[in-house]
C-alpha cells in the first residue's frame, strides 16, 4: 500500500469514527431527555407539581439542545400542564402556544398528540373565561386538513 493510500484510508477511518461518536452522543442525549421527561411524568402523576415543574424545565433545556421538534413540543406541553395545575395560567398558555407553533410547522402530524394538546389548551382557555377561543382551538382538530395529515 502506498503512503498516499494509507493516508486516505486513515482519514476515512477517522471520519467514520467521528460520525459514529457524534451519533452515539446524540442518541445518548435523546435518551437522557427521555429519562428526564419520564421522571417528570412520574412526578406529575404522583401530584408532586414542584418536582414535575423542575424536572420538565430540565427536560425542556435538554430538548432545546437536541434539535428535534417532537421532544421540544412534548416538553413544552407537559410543562404547560404543570403550570395549569398550579393555576399559573400565563405560563401555561405560553407553553401551550409554543408547543402548538412547533407542531404546526411539522409536515407530518400525530393526531393523538395534537388532540391532547388542543384539549389541554382549550381547558385553559375556558378556565380563563375565553370560550370562543377554546371553540376556535377545538375546531383545529376537527378540520379536514387535520384528519388527512395523520
Amino acid at each position: 500500500m502506498t503512503f498516499r493510500k494509507a493516508c486516505i484510508l486513515a482519514v476515512l477511518c477517522l471520519h467514520l469514527l467521528v460520525q459514529s461518536t457524534a451519533a452515539q452522543n446524540n442518541l445518548s442525549a435523546r435518551e437522557q431527555w427521555a429519562q428526564t421527561h419520564e421522571s417528570g411524568q412520574k412526578a406529575l402523576e404522583s401530584g408532586n407539581l414542584d418536582q414535575a415543574e423542575s424536572t420538565f424545565k430540565t427536560a425542556l433545556t435538554q430538548a432545546r439542545g437536541l434539535g428535534y421538534a417532537g421532544p421540544l413540543a412534548t416538553s413544552l406541553h407537559h410543562l404547560g400542564k404543570v403550570y395549569y395545575l398550579k393555576k399559573q395560567y400565563p405560563e401555561a398558555e405560553a407553553n401551550f402556544k409554543e408547543a402548538l407553533e412547533i407542531y404546526d410547522e411539522q409536515p407530518r402530524r400525530n393526531s393523538t398528540v395534537l388532540l391532547q394538546l388542543v384539549k389541554d389548551y382549550a381547558k385553559l382557555l375556558r378556565e380563563t373565561g375565553r370560550e370562543a377561543e377554546a371553540i376556535e382551538q377545538e375546531a383545529r382538530i376537527k378540520s379536514p386538513e387535520h384528519r388527512t395529515a395523520n
